[in-house]
C-alpha cells in the first residue's frame, strides 16, 4: 500500500494551516493477497478501493508533501489499519468505548476544573468582601476612637509636696495596708525579719519592723529604728554622692574628666581602642570596667583584704567587657575604683572621706564600714533559705557595697536631698537635679542613673536602689518631685514585699495632693473679678487679636481662639495664667505660658472702675505686648 493526499488547499506552499485527507492505494509491487490472506482472507476491505476510514491532518506551517510525512508519528503508519479478524462492528465498538473513555476524562476534568474555578471565585469574593468590611470596621473604630485621644494623653498634673498634718485618711489607709502585707510575710516565714518607714519631706512619718534579731534565739530582741544593716550595693548612691560633692566643691572640675587624672596608676586592657574612661560613665555603670573586682584571697570577715597598689597591679591585666560609654554594663569594681580613686585625690582613705563629709554632717551615727563587736549586735542575723549567716567586710570594694547603716541614718540623707533648695545647701538644687536624673534610657520606661536604678510608675519616675548580699536585702526609693522616700531592709527573700507597697503608697499621695492642688486654687468674687472681665484685643501680637476674660464660680478663665486657660489672682492687679488644658504635656511645654503673669492697669485709672487693659511679656519675641479693652 502507499499513501496519496488529496489536498483541500490551493496552495501546498503556503504557511496556513491546510487540511488533507490521507487516503490508501495499494502497492502493485507488493503481493496483497499473500500477506493479508495469511492473516485474515476473509477481510471485508477490498484492496484497491477507498479506504472507509479517513480523517484530517492538520499542518502547521510545513510545506512539501515530503515534510509532512516525515512530522507524521511513527504510530501514524498503522492509523487507518485494523488486521482482517476484526470485523467492521468490532473495530466501530472498540472505537466507540475508547472516545466514551475520552469523553468521560474530559468530562471529568471539566467539571474538577468548573469546581475548582467556582471555589476559587468564591474564596476571591468572600477575600474582597471580608477586608473591605473590615477597612470599614478599622475606620469606624479610628473615627469612634477618635473623640478620647486628647484626654488620654491628657498632660497630668504633678502635685508639689505640701505639709500633710495630720496624715490624711486615704494614706493611713495606704500604710495600714502595707503594714498588714508586711506583717504577714513574717509571720508566713520568720526567717524574714523586715524593717521599712517613710520619709516624706523634712520627717520619718511611719516605720514598722517585725521579727526578731535572732529567730532562733526566742528572747532575743525586736528590731527597731536602731538596728543595723549591711545595704550592699545601697553604698552606691554614697559613693555618686562623693563624686557630686567634690564636683560641687570644685575638687572635682568636671564629671567629664577622666578617671585617670584621679588615680594615675589605672589601667586597663582595651580591645575597643576607646577614650579614656570618665567619671560620668563610671558613676552610671557605663564604662565598660568588669562586673567584680579580683579580690582572689577572700577571707571570712574581709571580702577584699588588699590595698590600691595589689588591687592596681591585678586590674592592669583586666580586659573591658563594652565599649565605655556605649552601654551599660553594671560593675561593683568600677564603683570600687571610683571610691578608692576619688579619696585617693584628696589623700584620705574613702571611709574617712565619707565619715568627714557625709556621716558626721548630716548626723548619721550608725552609720560605717568597719564591723565592730559592739555594731555586729545591732546586726540581725541573715539567712539565705534555711542558713544563717553572718555579715562581713568589704576592704577594698567598700566604695562598692561595704556600708552598714540604719533606716533612721538612711532617712537623714533622704531629708537633706530633698531640701537642698539652697546654693549653700548640702548640694546646689541645680546639682541635685542632676544626681537624680536619668543618664541612660534602656527601654523607654527604664532608665539608669546615677547610680539610680529607674522606672516608671503612676507618671513619676521612681529612683531606686537595691542592695543584696548573702543573707540581707535593702531596697530604697525615692521620689524627689513629692519628697517622698519607701525604705525596707530585710533578712532573707522577701519577694514581692516592695514594689505593690511602693506603688500603694504613691498613688495615695498622689491622689491626696493633687486633690489638695485643686482645692488650693484661689477662687475670687464675683465683684472682686469684675473690673478685669471683658474682650481685650492688641495690635501687637500678629497670631492674637482678641482675648476674652469670663468669670465662672469663683474662677476667672482667660480665652484666645480655642485655647482656654485658668486666670488666677497673685495679688494686687497681677494675675497668673495657668494651663490646665486636657493636651500633650510637649505642646504646654512648648508654647510655654504656664504661670504667665498679667499685668492689668489699675482699674481706678477709668470712670467706669473697670481696667482699661494689660499687659503680658511672654506673648511676643520683643518680650512685651499689651491689650486695650474693646470700647462700648
Amino acid at each position: 500500500y502507499f499513501y496519496s493526499f488529496i489536498s483541500k488547499a490551493s496552495d501546498e506552499q503556503k504557511g496556513t494551516l491546510s487540511v488533507t485527507r490521507l487516503q490508501l492505494h495499494p502497492d502493485p509491487n507488493m503481493d496483497t493477497d499473500n500477506r493479508l490472506g495469511k492473516l485474515e482472507p476473509e477481510s471485508p476491505q477490498s484492496p484497491g478501493a477507498e479506504s472507509q476510514m479517513s480523517f484530517n491532518v492538520y499542518d502547521a506551517k510545513i510545506s512539501g508533501r515530503d515534510s509532512f510525512l516525515g512530522a507524521l508519528p511513527s504510530s501514524a503508519s498503522t492509523i487507518g489499519f485494523w488486521s482482517d479478524h476484526h470485523s467492521k462492528g468490532k473495530m466501530d465498538n472498540f472505537t466507540v468505548r475508547a472516545y466514551s473513555k475520552r469523553i468521560r476524562q474530559l468530562t471529568l476534568f471539566l467539571a474538577v476544573f468548573i469546581i475548582v474555578s467556582m471555589v476559587m471565585t468564591a474564596l476571591f469574593v468572600w477575600r474582597m468582601s471580608y477586608f473591605k468590611l473590615e477597612d470599614k470596621t478599622d475606620e469606624k473604630r479610628h473615627l469612634e476612637q477618635k473623640p478620647i485621644v486628647a484626654p488620654r494623653s491628657a498632660c497630668p498634673v504633678r502635685a508639689e509636696a505640701v505639709p500633710l498634718e495630720p496624715l490624711p485618711i486615704s494614706i493611713e489607709e495606704a500604710l495600714i495596708e502595707i503594714e498588714r502585707a508586711l506583717k504577714e510575710v513574717n509571720t508566713k516565714d520568720d526567717t524574714i525579719a523586715i524593717m521599712a518607714n517613710v520619709v516624706y519631706m523634712d520627717k520619718v512619718i511611719w516605720e514598722r519592723s517585725y521579727g526578731k534579731m535572732n529567730r532562733s534565739n526566742p528572747s532575743a530582741p525586736n528590731l527597731s529604728s536602731k538596728t543595723v544593716f549591711p545595704v550592699a550595693s545601697v553604698t552606691k548612691v554614697f559613693t555618686a554622692l562623693m563624686l557630686y560633692k567634690l564636683y560641687y566643691e570644685k575638687k572635682v572640675k568636671s564629671l567629664d574628666d577622666p578617671f585617670k587624672k584621679y588615680m594615675p596608676k589605672f589601667s586597663i586592657k582595651d580591645p575597643f581602642n576607646s577614650h579614656e574612661i570618665v567619671l560620668r560613665e563610671m558613676v552610671s555603670h557605663m564604662s565598660g570596667i568588669p562586673r567584680e573586682a579580683p579580690c582572689l584571697k577572700e577571707m571570712k570577715e574581709n571580702l577584699c583584704p588588699d590595698n590600691n597598689t595589689v588591687m592596681l597591679d591585678r586590674i592592669k591585666n583586666l580586659t573591658l567587657v563594652a565599649e565605655p560609654g556605649n552601654k551599660v554594663s553594671y560593675s561593683n569594681l568600677g564603683f570600687g575604683l571610683l571610691g578608692q580613686g576619688l579619696a585617693l585625690s584628696q589623700n584620705v582613705s574613702y571611709e574617712e572621706w565619707m565619715q568627714k563629709s557625709v556621716f558626721d554632717p548630716l548626723g548619721m551615727h550608725d552609720s560605717g564600714f568597719k564591723l565592730t563587736p559592739k555594731l555586729r549586735q545591732r546586726i540581725p542575723v541573715g539567712f539565705l533559705g534555711k542558713d544563717s549567716l553572718q555579715p562581713f567586710e568589704w576592704g577594698w570594694a567598700n566604695p562598692a557595697g561595704g556600708m552598714f547603716t540604719s533606716l533612721e541614718d538612711l532617712a537623714k540623707l533622704e531629708i537633706t536631698l530633698f531640701n537642698s533648695t539652697e546654693e549653700d545647701d548640702f548640694l546646689s538644687p541645680v546639682l541635685t537635679e542632676e544626681f537624680f536624673s536619668p543618664a541612660f534610657i534602656l527601654d523607654g520606661k527604664q532608665f539608669i542613673g546615677s547610680p539610680w536604678e529607674m522606672f516608671l510608675m503612676n507618671g513619676y519616675i521612681a529612683r531606686m536602689k537595691n542592695g543584696f548580699v548573702y543573707g540581707y536585702s535593702s531596697n530604697i526609693f525615692l521620689f524627689p518631685e513629692l519628697k517622698l522616700a519607701f525604705n525596707i531592709f530585710n533578712t532573707g527573700s522577701c519577694k514581692g514585699c516592695c514594689f505593690p507597697s511602693v506603688k500603694r503608697l504613691l498613688i495615695a499621695f498622689h491622689e491626696e495632693l493633687t486633690a489638695r492642688d485643686v482645692k488650693q486654687q484661689k477662687t475670687i468674687q464675683q465683684q472682686e473679678a469684675a473690673p478685669y472681665l471683658g474682650e481685650f484685643f492688641t495690635d501687637d501680637v500678629p497670631t492674637i487679636r482678641r482675648v476674652i476674660i469670663r468669670y465662672n464660680e469663683g474662677k476667672m478663665t482667660f480665652a484666645v481662639d480655642n485655647h482656654v486657660f485658668r486666670l488666677n489672682h497673685i495679688k494686687g492687679t497681677t494675675f497668673e495664667l495657668i494651663d490646665r488644658r486636657k493636651v500633650d504635656c510637649l505642646i504646654i511645654a512648648l508654647m510655654g505660658i504656664n504661670h504667665e503673669r498679667v499685668h492689668f492697669d489699675p482699674p481706678g485709672s477709668s470712670p467706669d472702675g473697670v481696667s482699661t487693659g494689660f499687659t503680658v511679656f511672654g506673648f511676643h519675641l520683643r518680650g512685651k505686648a499689651y491689650f486695650r479693652r474693646k470700647q462700648l
